[in-house]
């Protein structure tokens, strides 16, 4: 079913790139038979359908392009997580940096993030939906409230975050990326985190 609602209501991406493949083959094809009708000369029919058939498609080439840079459609992507930790509370804060692949800025609104390190989850509720805009090909990045946790042996822990971010143009925020990951967290003595923290995606869990 799904794959019959995108043939017979395929997005504008998909549109362009079938009218840019088969309109100008089309075209060219309807030039010759036409030509063939009266009796044009094939010397002269076949280099005008060649020249049709390569106007065409260049010129519907630029068009998709141009009009693929100015969608909003998956110019927001998720970059990596984010872990920050305070040694003195014995808290910590996870959240998630995105990337915006657009020319022009991009309004976003977390609407939802969901943070735990084992089982201990944020002292305090998130305050959302939280706005921002992302400037052209610039970042963007939120974090939990603080979650309270002092590693014991061994210095490692898991963590996860999840979250549900709008976005769009203005306030045309009609697209949406979600989130779920695991992060594995390691500690030196004094309760700091070492390194980059690994991560891995929750299958089937991370949409556009």
């Amino acid at each position: 079913m799904k794959k019959l609602r995108r043939f017979f209501m395929p997005s504008a991406w998909d549109f362009w790139a079938f009218l840019g493949t088969w309109f100008p083959a089309a075209v060219a094809s309807v030039n010759i038979l036409l030509g063939t009708v009266q009796s044009v000369p094939w010397v002269l029919l076949l280099p005008i359908a060649a020249m049709t058939f390569g106007g065409l498609s260049v010129g519907l080439f630029y068009f998709s392009e141009w009009q693929q840079k100015r969608s909003v459609v998956s110019k927001l992507n998720f970059a990596h997580p984010r872990v920050s930790a305070y040694p003195d509370t014995n808290t910590l804060c996870l959240g998630f940096q995105l990337q915006s692949n657009a020319d022009f800025p991009i309004q976003c609104e977390v609407v939802a993030i969901a943070a735990k390190i084992g089982d201990r989850v944020p002292l305090q509720q998130e305050d959302l939906p939280a706005l921002f805009e992302v400037p052209p090909h610039g970042y963007m990045f939120y974090d939990s409230h603080q979650i309270e946790f002092k590693p014991d042996e061994p210095l490692i822990a898991e963590g996860s975050i999840k979250f549900e971010v709008r976005y769009g143009r203005n306030d045309n925020r009609t697209e949406t990326i979600t989130g779920s990951k695991i992060i594995h967290l390691q500690f030196d003595a004094d309760g700091k985190v070492t390194g980059q923290p690994a991560w891995v995606d929750t299958p089937g869990r991370t949409r556009h």
